[in-house]
């Protein structure tokens, strides 16, 4: 307390000063962290939305696709076909516009790939064997026995748990965002 008594006013004056822009300086300091810290958790919670988006439009593409395949054996209408063609090169180019956006996000990344390699199989080794087999009208029969096996219904079914695993991890990614921006706000 004698040090503080024995300085001049002047001095008193230049001290209580030089802890007035400290202590702005320090707040200032602390804004521009909650505010990079917002933009930050934006900018991740923007690009969970949009993967969850189109992860959404591939997932939906895929369905259609499946639909139009069990259409198709059901009915042999040909434009079933068309459709099914259609959709898949629609499902390629949705898994490639998913898949670059999931790439730097570990778990998203993980399950796109998961999810390629699930979609890939059910192509190869049912959706087209069932096609070829329905192209002739003598093994029109085998390619139905093939659905109704219900070994395509599992690796869909492999599919939809990843899928349903993928959807969790972005919700998740969302929600911790948006609490992160609420923290950095309330700073």
């Amino acid at each position: 307390m004698k040090f503080f008594e024995n300085l001049t006013i002047a001095k008193k004056l230049g001290l209580c000063f030089a802890v007035l822009i400290a202590t702005t300086c320090g707040l200032v300091g602390l804004g521009l962290l909650s505010i990079n810290e917002y933009r930050r958790s934006d900018l991740e919670s923007a690009r969970a939305s949009s993967l969850e988006k189109s992860f959404m439009e591939y997932r939906l593409t895929f369905g259609h696709q499946r639909q139009a395949l069990g259409l198709f054996m059901l009915t042999g209408d040909r434009r079933q076909l068309s459709t099914f063609t259609e959709l898949g090169a629609h499902a390629e180019q949705s898994f490639q516009a998913f898949y670059r956006l999931a790439q730097g996000h570990v778990s998203a990344d993980t399950q796109a790939r998961e999810l390629g390699s699930l979609y890939d199989n059910w192509v190869a080794e049912y959706a087209d064997k069932q096609v070829a087999l329905m192209r002739n009208h003598l093994t029109v029969n085998h390619a139905r026995a093939i659905e109704v096996s219900g070994a395509p219904q599992e690796l869909i079914s492999a599919f939809d748990i990843s899928a349903d695993k993928l959807t969790e991890v972005l919700e998740q990614t969302i929600v911790s965002a948006d609490e992160r921006k609420a923290s950095a706000l309330a700073q």
